[in-house]
């Protein structure tokens, strides 16, 4: 952390153990999804809500997603819905899934949601063909992404803004998104712990490694990201 700008902040953008970026200098991003993670009662920061593909049949699709989506609108620690999608490598029932998946996109889309943030396994075509036939005209925000070039060729005839969180990923050296770092411009990205147990300054001097960035230019220019997609936070946060 030498290296590190003492000034400017990291930004977990998705963790589901606060414990990992807990620092007053960081901007932690809780992910809650109902069923599966909810947010500690001592935790006061910002957060993530949505409805994950693992408890899609958990899930009652008439009024629940809506009326739970709605209660938290006003919230000024929501920063986005999500995570939400699809998951061909889990047991529960695919169709399932998309409907939940649908479900979500139509209500954020009846809201103008700015962002939603994505859970994609092995599903990138089918979620890119349900995000091309709804009328979702914000962000989309792709968390652990570990996408090959033909997945990004493709994610670049989405009308939508696309980002890319980096995580867990980074750290298989065989991993398409390592493999394929250079692809990614650095205004698109965002990092992330998710659940594994290494902390967000250990991903982000990952990163810059791999990426052949200096540390103080890759945390700058997440800093920047983060105010630039997020600006209804400035002056609260930031």
């Amino acid at each position: 952390m030498s290296e590190m700008n003492s000034v400017i902040p990291l930004v977990d953008i998705h963790t589901h153990g606060v414990l990992s970026s807990a620092s007053e200098k960081n901007i932690v991003v809780f992910a809650e999804s109902p069923g599966l993670i909810k947010r500690p009662p001592s935790y006061q920061g910002l957060y993530t809500f949505g409805f994950h593909p693992w408890c899609a049949d958990r899930v009652e699709l008439e009024g629940t997603i809506e009326k739970e989506f709605k209660a938290r609108l006003g919230d000024p620690k929501l920063l986005a819905f999500g995570e939400m999608g699809l998951d061909r490598a889990c047991q529960i029932d695919f169709e399932m899934q998309r409907k939940i998946f649908i479900a979500q996109v139509e209500i954020c889309t009846q809201l103008r949601t700015p962002l939603i943030v994505l859970h994609c396994v092995r599903a990138h075509s089918d979620i890119m063909g349900i995000l091309k036939r709804s009328h979702f005209e914000g962000a989309i925000l792709f968390h652990d992404f570990n996408g090959d070039k033909a997945v990004m060729k493709q994610l670049s005839t989405l009308k939508n803004e696309v980002l890319f969180s980096l995580g867990a990923n980074l750290f298989r050296s065989n991993s398409a998104v390592v493999n394929h770092l250079s692809l990614l411009p650095l205004d698109k990205i965002f990092l992330e712990t998710d659940d594994c147990t290494r902390s967000i300054a250990e991903v982000y001097q990952r990163f810059a490694l791999l990426s052949e960035q200096k540390l103080p230019q890759v945390t700058e220019a997440i800093y920047r990201n983060f105010k630039r997609v997020f600006p209804m936070l400035w002056g609260k946060v930031l």
